[in-house]
C-alpha cells in the first residue's frame, strides 16, 4: 500500500517526541508543544511546527511526500521539512513521492540500526539503508528507495 493515511501522523509524532525525550525535554514541555497544534483534528500543518521549539539532531518525517511543500514567493519552498528545520531540528529525514509500506519499514529499520545502534552518521546510514532495500528483489526499483533524503546534515 502507498501512503496509508492514518499513519502518517503517528509516525511523525512518535519520531518527534523520542528525539525531545532522548535531549532532555521533559514530558510536560512535550505535552505544552503539543498544545500548540490549533487544532486536533490528527493533522499537522507548517504554522504547528512553527509554534514549536525542537531542540532534535534529526526528524524523521516518514510518510508520503513529507517533504514536498509549496513555493511562496520571496520565501522559496515551504512545508513541514523546513518548518521543522526554521523550529529547530538540526537535520529532517523526509520522502519526495509516494512510498511503499513494506519497503519504508525496511529502510526506516536499517537506518535506525546504522544511526542509532550503531551510531553510524545520519548521511551514511541512510546511504546504507537505501542499498539494504534496493538489494531485494522485490524492491530494486529507485520508486522504493530512493524517494528519501536528507536535509541540513550536522554529521
Amino acid at each position: 500500500n502507498l501512503c496509508p493515511s492514518s499513519r502518517t501522523i503517528v509516525f511523525l509524532l512518535i519520531d518527534l517526541l523520542i528525539s525531545q525525550v532522548d535531549h532532555g525535554t521533559a514530558m510536560e514541555e512535550i505535552e505544552a508543544a503539543m498544545a500548540a497544534f490549533e487544532t486536533d483534528d490528527g493533522f499537522i500543518t507548517a504554522r504547528d511546527v512553527f509554534r514549536l521549539s525542537v531542540d532534535a539532531r534529526l526528524v524523521t518525517l516518514s510518510a508520503c511526500e513529507s517533504g514536498r511543500g509549496e513555493v511562496v514567493a520571496g520565501v522559496g519552498m515551504l512545508g513541514l521539512a523546513q518548518a521543522f528545520q526554521v523550529a529547530g531540528a538540526r537535520s529532517v529525514l523526509c520522502s519526495l513521492w509516494k512510498v511503499e509500506d513494506q519497503a519504508t519499514r525496511a529502510l526506516m529499520t536499517r537506518f535506525y540500526a546504522l544511526w542509532r545502534g550503531e551510531g553510524v552518521p545520519a548521511v551514511e546510514a541512510l546511504r546504507r539503508a537505501m542499498r539494504h532495500v534496493r538489494s531485494q528483489a522485490a524492491w530494486k526499483d529507485p520508486i522504493y528507495w530512493a524517494a528519501w533524503v536528507l536535509w541540513n546534515t550536522p554529521d
